[in-house]
């Protein structure tokens, strides 16, 4: 199996959605501890927050994470396609 970064495949339509829909969510995130609103990201500084998140997800992940979400895609089924 190739090393995922040597692939030069577009991303899965679905893939491309969720990352979408992160950063939207991370533009509009509200709780007692960060208020978006407030903090008056620019786009850049909104990926930067995202690659961050993406960064700490892959440095953290865990077996019993992983799992999970293993878990969670063979139950509802395949959420790329």
């Amino acid at each position: 199996m190739p090393h995922p970064s040597s692939q030069t495949q577009p991303l899965p339509a679905a893939l491309d959605l969720a990352l979408f829909e992160l950063l939207v969510h991370i533009e509009t995130y509200s709780d007692p501890d960060f208020e978006a609103h407030w903090m008056t990201m620019g786009e850049a500084e909104v990926q930067q927050v995202v690659l961050a998140l993406i960064q700490d997800l892959t440095v953290n992940l865990n077996g019993k994470r992983l799992a999970g979400a293993l878990l969670q895609v063979r139950q509802h089924g395949n959420p790329l396609h």
